[in-house]
Formats: structure tokens, C-alpha cells, sequence
């Protein structure tokens, strides 16, 4: 637990003085990944580059920033709507939840909202409305995230899907607990576990026992809390996660 958040105070110094010094984006990337760039079409460089920037977000997210500034860029170029909606989300998760900051985040999350509507593309306009839940919920306004947590979960059981879903219900849970409404909050966290185990994902579950370890904590169950951030741990180990394994 300290060394998680000793984690947490340098990155979050480290982004201060980066920020300020305007050094997050328009870094010279790495020969093999400009290699593979000069044989693709505009196209094909944006899927490329914005699924390497969402694979990497755990594993290099000062990489993964840049790769997700970049596919931005080429896929407004090009006008790119869905692209820009897709891409928009990824960076702003990556500012919001890997360099803690909801100022630069929500923005990208509006972005990603008015294009994903102007394409009618249902699973972007979920999760921006999930992403900005998150941010709300991290400004401390309980109202605007539980609205758009409902949203998202609206539209994501409209599409079935069992990721987004999963997404939803630790949002919902985030909105009770800003809400002191512990009890739901915790069994809202466990519906976003069995819906992140349908969709085999091990990283939601990882984060989602941290959730309710702090909900625990907030209680002042400090036992039961120590056991899931225990399981967290083990988690994020488990998939080499570099910010808290």
C-alpha cells in the first residue's frame, strides 16, 4: 500500500513539471513503430496507432499518450468522426486515470460525445458518458456522475455489452459511495466483478477490489478492506501492472 502510493505522489509530481513544460505529446517515437508507419495508408495508421496506444496504457502510458495524441491528429486530418470519437476517449482515460488529471480529461470526453452523436455510434457516446462520470465523480459532484453513470449503463445493456456494463456498475458504485450509500456501493462494485468476469477482463476485477477495499476503508473496516486491497495487488501482479502491481 505505501509503495502504491509513493507510486502515485511521483507520477503525479512527474506530470506536473511535464505538463508545464508541454513535453506530453509530439515525442519522437520509436524506430520500429515508425517503420511500420511509413508502409500504411492514413487509415491503417490510426488503427494502428490508437490500439497500440490502448494496449500500452498500463505498461508505458507516456508512450501510449503520445501514440493516442498522434492517432488524433492523422484522424482529424482526415476528418475521421469515428476515429475521433474512439481516439478522444482513449486519450482522455489515459489524463484522467494515468496522470490523474480531470481538467485535461474532460474535454477530450465532450470530443469523443459530440462526434460519437454525430456518427450515431452507440458504444462511443457509452463510454464517453462512462468516462465522464469518472471525471465527475473525481470532481466531487455527485449528481452529474451518477447521471451519466445511468447513461452509460443505459446504452451499454442496450448493446449487450458485458465490458461496458462491468464499466458502469463501478461507476454507479463510485456515485453511491461519493453518496455515503455504502451497502450499494459495495454490491454494485460485485456486479461490475461478475459482469468483468464474463468478459474475462482480470484488469477490471483488479480494480474493482481496490474499490471496494476503499469503500471498506471509508467504513473503517480496516481488516476487510486489508484483504481485497490484498486481492488487487495479486491482480495487478498477476497482468504486470506497473502503476500499482
Amino acid at each position: 500500500m505505501a509503495g502504491m502510493i509513493r507510486r502515485f505522489i511521483i507520477v503525479f509530481f512527474f506530470l506536473s513539471i511535464v505538463t508545464q513544460q508541454g513535453l506530453l505529446s509530439a515525442q519522437s517515437l520509436p524506430d520500429s513503430i515508425q517503420e511500420k508507419l511509413e508502409i500504411m495508408n492514413p487509415t491503417e495508421q490510426i488503427k494502428y496507432l490508437s490500439e497500440l496506444c490502448w494496449s500500452l496504457r498500463e505498461k508505458d502510458n507516456l508512450l501510449a499518450l503520445d501514440l493516442g495524441h498522434q492517432a488524433l491528429s492523422k484522424a482529424q486530418d482526415i476528418n475521421d468522426q469515428k476515429g475521433i470519437a474512439k481516439i478522444s476517449n482513449f486519450v482522455g482515460v489515459l489524463y484522467l486515470h494515468y496522470f490523474f488529471n480531470t481538467r485535461l480529461a474532460i474535454p477530450f470526453f465532450h470530443d469523443a460525445l459530440e462526434n460519437g452523436l454525430m456518427t450515431k455510434d452507440s458504444i462511443q457516446i457509452a463510454y464517453a458518458y462512462n468516462n465522464l462520470g469518472d471525471a465527475f465523480y473525481l470532481n466531487g459532484n455527485y449528481q452529474l456522475a451518477k447521471d451519466y453513470a445511468s447513461k452509460s449503463f443505459d446504452f451499454f445493456t442496450a448493446l449487450n455489452d458485458l465490458s461496458g456494463i462491468a464499466y458502469s456498475y463501478v461507476n454507479i458504485g463510485l456515485a453511491q459511495r461519493l453518496n455515503h450509500d455504502y451497502d450499494n456501493a459495495i454490491i454494485s462494485f460485485k456486479k461490475a466483478i461478475e459482469y468483468g468476469q464474463k468478459a474475462e477482463e482480470i484488469n477490471r476485477e483488479a480494480d474493482v477490489y481496490m474499490e471496494i477495499a476503499n469503500t471498506l476503508f471509508e467504513q473503517n473496516k480496516f481488516d476487510n478492506a486489508f484483504d481485497y486491497y490484498q486481492q488487487s495487488l495479486d491482480l495487478h501482479q498477476k497482468i504486470n501492472n506497473l502503476i500499482y502491481g
